[in-house]
């Protein structure tokens, strides 16, 4: 190279590795050395890599630890599912009963106790969703190693556990019920007015009170997992999913987002269904096909948030703890639990 005057900087010789155009055989990249090394790929043992993960890794992390071992989430789902249905029917009936022999007019209408019977399998379709993120948290944990969880194996696990998911599912609802009492109360007070400014003034600002509802469903997010991942009683389980999802709401609100259009999607499209055969078969029967499709749309549905939880407990467990760290550690010695306790 020679010296370009003025400027102090050399000047390219035409043909050598920094390239000339005029050449016909271009740079020798090959004498060129990278300006840094190559970024190492971060180890993924299991459904996820041991690193922090962004929204599309858990909504990934999801499906594959679903479909990969559906005998073990679907299973679980289900048990989970129709026991609490059951559990919520029977509540429904033995109330509507009391009330009618206490106010004088009779035992309940069969027909009218089945026509919401599907509603009440929706409402305890949500709880059983709760209910199922702590139970699926052991297969998860196991699938975040790479290590398969069998059915018997997850139930003997998670039986212990079964008091203190229940009590955090109570907790949980009387903390989101008190916070929407605000929007639910002026809902009702909106809907009986005729006028129109009202009605969309009523619509606007419950749309407003609803926002802490949703962020305080995020932020609990991790607590049915933390449960029994962590051994926790309900309420420091509770204040154990504020203090992994601090600083984390818009990460893990997006993912629950797109799991939930997801949900809306599959739940519409079943409903169209259950609609046409309604017309066909009649109403009686349609609305006992419009309780099993609730009942089914939970056994679906159910395992995609309840796993997303577990997967974000984790996430967040790697972001604030660096149990990335300790679970490479634990995968190369394949030996003790599927986590690393605090």
């Amino acid at each position: 190279m020679t010296e370009s005057p003025g400027h102090g900087f050399p000047e390219p010789e035409w043909g050598s590795a920094t390239g000339d155009p005029r050449s016909s055989r271009g740079p020798d990249r090959s004498a060129v050395p990278p300006p840094w090394p190559p970024p190492v790929p971060a180890h993924k043992p299991g459904v996820i890599p041991l690193r922090p993960l962004g929204p599309g890794d858990i909504v990934g992390a999801t499906f594959a630890a679903v479909f990969g071992n559906p005998r073990v989430y679907f299973g679980m789902s289900a048990v989970v599912t129709v026991a609490t249905v059951i559990v919520a029917l029977v509540i429904d009936l033995v109330i509507g009963v009391a009330v009618g022999v206490i106010g004088g007019d009779g035992l309940p209408n069969p027909r009218a106790a089945l026509t919401s019977a599907s509603g009440v399998a929706t409402d305890a379709g949500s709880v059983a969703g709760w209910l199922l993120a702590g139970v699926v948290a052991y297969p998860v944990a196991r699938d975040v190693i790479g290590v398969r969880a069998g059915l018997r194996e997850s139930w003997r696990f998670g039986r212990p556990f079964v008091g203190r998911l229940i009590g955090t599912v109570l907790l949980l609802a009387v903390g989101l019920v008190l916070v929407a009492a605000p929007a639910i109360a002026l809902l009702l007070v909106g809907i009986g007015s005729p006028d129109l400014d009202v009605l969309l003034a009523v619509a606007v600002a419950s749309v407003l009170l609803i926002i802490p509802v949703v962020w305080l469903a995020v932020r609990l997010s991790v607590a049915m997992p933390a449960v029994t991942i962590d051994n926790l009683s309900p309420p420091a389980a509770i204040a154990r999913s504020f203090t992994l999802t601090r600083g984390l709401f818009a990460r893990y609100f997006t993912v629950f987002v797109i799991l939930g259009i997801l949900a809306t999607v599959v739940d519409t499209v079943l409903s169209g269904l259950v609609g046409l055969i309604t017309d066909v078969v009649g109403s009686t029967a349609g609305d006992v096909v419009g309780l099993v499709t609730a009942v089914l749309v939970t056994v679906i549905l159910a395992p995609m948030f309840a796993v997303a939880s577990s997967v974000v407990h984790t996430d967040s467990r790697i972001r604030k703890e660096g149990l990335d760290i300790a679970l490479t550690q634990l995968v190369a010695d394949r030996e003790g639990p599927p986590w690393v306790s605090r």
